[in-house]
């Protein structure tokens, strides 16, 4: 017995749609692309149902589905109701305005524009752009006239942080809610700036999005031929998105509609969930039976309210807590006189910090690297490795072909100290290292790469802090920027000493450089989006303390103290 009558899909129509009449159409693909657990333990799927040319099917019946969780069929289930259906769309564009897109950036500003004609006055659309820097372009909004506008202004330049992008987008889109979401992604080319990959994309995806019972999905659109297939493909699917190739720019604004089309026509479907746990791991599938052929689609989500059921099992734990922690103490104890990372450096005056966890910390270009230097060309997928000795920490290399150097020499092994220096391809590496004394046993490895030299706790590190003399902008629009630090320096986009115009993450007057006898120190104004230290939040109105090589980050740009 089912617990209601069919209910179709939403009617809301993009432009002369295609779109699949019957039951008598075959069923080609299944996506569940979101799902809504806020009146758990009722769950809410929304399914994607299409033919092989891509075309929603619509007016399929209960009788065409089936509900499994954990295995087992759900008995009863329905199609919800239509204010669930006619939720708003939240729809965020991610686009691609590198060098490489000059020939196509005013098609895609078009393909765009006709998509969001189609949008009521309830959806909401944000609008974010990538090439050097990745720029949020207007926050989600209903004034479509404010994204349009922000599209008129795109011109294409620099290189290409796709997947920068798309995490930027991650943490933009989970501000919303109650709404129908998904991230549609455009770009012509490799990601070829980006710190993060499409396997960090997708892991944040999980432990951001799913893990918090959230969820909404990511559609890509791969132009030309020069582009990431297996990582565009991997985040739709991983998201419930889909990914579309589009050969030329002719074909862009078909398949804008396309998506638009799919979402719009998804079917929503309602069922009890049996699982009683808090925090419970929930597998399932839907599938879809038309014409003969059958379609399933997979879902997971973790049951609400972990965080009580954690609560109550705190108590019995206490004593095998304490066991452990006294374990992890006589583990600390042993091992603590070694902390170490490498900083490479991708630039003159840029490096990004690894540090070196385990005895077997691998050098290369593959994903499985520790230590990924993924903008040399010259670096082989595993180049060398850093082993943790009696001796302390050895260089190691892994092939014959191309040696590491040290001292300008090839070697095959060298033992490495602080600030000894390496070169692996054409990549500069520095390697440091901290001997604590026991009062800075609580000190974590992030907080020594944050605060190298500096003193903390009222105990000082063997290397005393250097006082930075001036600043240069390593990453954002005004990369290449450099000037000198004097007392009372103001940071902003307007009204400030030092003028970021191009950041619209940076607020008016957002940060201020303060000198005091022979330290430096950054103060926050209360600025909308915060300043960063090392890549640590601080408190605003407050001075921070910070030392020759300290990077801060306002906005989208990041400034390295010299």
């Amino acid at each position: 017995m089912r617990l209601g009558q069919a209910s179709p899909p939403s009617t809301n129509q993009v432009s002369s749609p295609v779109v699949g009449t019957g039951s008598n159409l075959s069923v080609e693909e299944a996506r569940v692309t979101q799902f809504d657990l806020k009146d758990f333990p009722l769950v809410r799927l929304f399914v994607s149902v299409t033919d092989y040319r891509g075309v929603p099917l619509k007016n399929l019946k209960e009788e065409n589905f089936e509900i499994y969780e954990g295995g087992n069929r759900v008995a009863e289930f329905r199609f919800s109701d239509e204010e669930i259906k006619n939720l708003p769309l939240s729809i965020l564009f991610i686009i691609d305005v590198s060098g490489s897109m000059e020939y196509a950036i005013d098609e895609e500003i078009e393909a765009v524009k006709a998509f969001m004609e189609n949008l009521r006055d309830v959806d909401r659309a944000g609008l974010i752009k990538f090439s050097d820097a990745v720029i949020i372009e207007s926050e989600f909004t209903e004034n479509k006239e404010r994204v349009e506008d922000a599209l008129s202004h795109l011109f294409a330049f620099g290189q290409t942080r796709l997947y920068d992008a798309i995490f930027q987008g991650i943490n933009l889109m989970l501000k919303e809610e109650e709404a129908r979401k998904a991230i549609i992604v455009l770009s012509d080319g490799l990601d070829n700036a980006s710190t993060e990959t499409a396997l960090s994309v997708m892991e944040a995806y999980r432990s951001d999005v799913l893990e918090k019972n959230k969820s909404f999905s990511i559609f890509t659109l791969g132009l030309g031929d020069e582009i990431d297939v297996q990582g565009l493909s991997a985040v739709a699917d991983a998201t419930g998105g889909k990914f579309f190739r589009s050969p030329s720019v002719a074909e862009l604004k078909g398949i804008y509609q396309t998506i638009l089309d799919q979402i719009l026509n998804e079917y929503v479907i309602a069922y009890e969930s049996a699982e009683k746990r808090k925090g419970g791991i929930v597998e399932g599938e839907v599938k879809v039976r038309s014409a003969g052929r059958e379609a399933v689609a997979s879902f997971i989500f973790r049951s609400p309210g972990l965080g009580s059921a954690l609560a109550r099992l705190a108590w019995p734990g206490l004593l095998l807590a304490g066991v452990l922690f006294v374990i992890l103490l006589i583990l600390t104890f042993a091992r603590f006189v070694r902390a170490a990372w490498v900083t490479v450096m991708i630039a003159p005056l840029e490096g990004k910090d690894f540090p070196l966890k385990g005895d077997v910390n691998l050098i290369g270009r593959a994903e499985d690297c520790g230590i990924r230097i993924r903008h040399d060309p010259a670096v082989l997928d595993h180049h060398a490795e850093i082993a943790l000795t009696r001796d302390g920490f050895v260089l190691k290399a892994l092939s014959e072909e191309s040696l590491p150097l040290t001292g300008g020499a090839p070697v095959k092994r060298a033992r490495l100290e602080d600030k000894t220096e390496f070169v692996v391809g054409n990549t500069r590496v520095i390697m440091h290292e901290r001997r604590l004394p026991r009062v800075k046993a609580e000190v974590s490895l992030e907080e020594l790469i944050e605060a190298e030299a500096e003193e903390d706790a009222g105990a000082k590190f063997p290397f005393p802090a250097q006082k930075p003399k001036s600043a240069v902008i390593i990453r954002g629009a005004h990369q290449g920027l450099s000037f000198e630090i004097k007392d009372r320096l103001t940071i902003g986009r307007k009204d400030a000493d030092i003028l970021l115009p191009e950041d619209r993450m940076v607020s008016r007057l957002h940060a201020k450089l303060h000198i005091r006898a022979e330290e430096v120190f950054i103060e926050d104004l209360g600025s909308t989006n915060g300043t960063s230290l090392n890549g640590r939040r601080i408190e605003p109105n407050t001075l921070e303390r910070v030392s020759r090589g300290d990077v801060v980050k306002v906005g989208e740009t990041e400034i390295r103290l010299v």
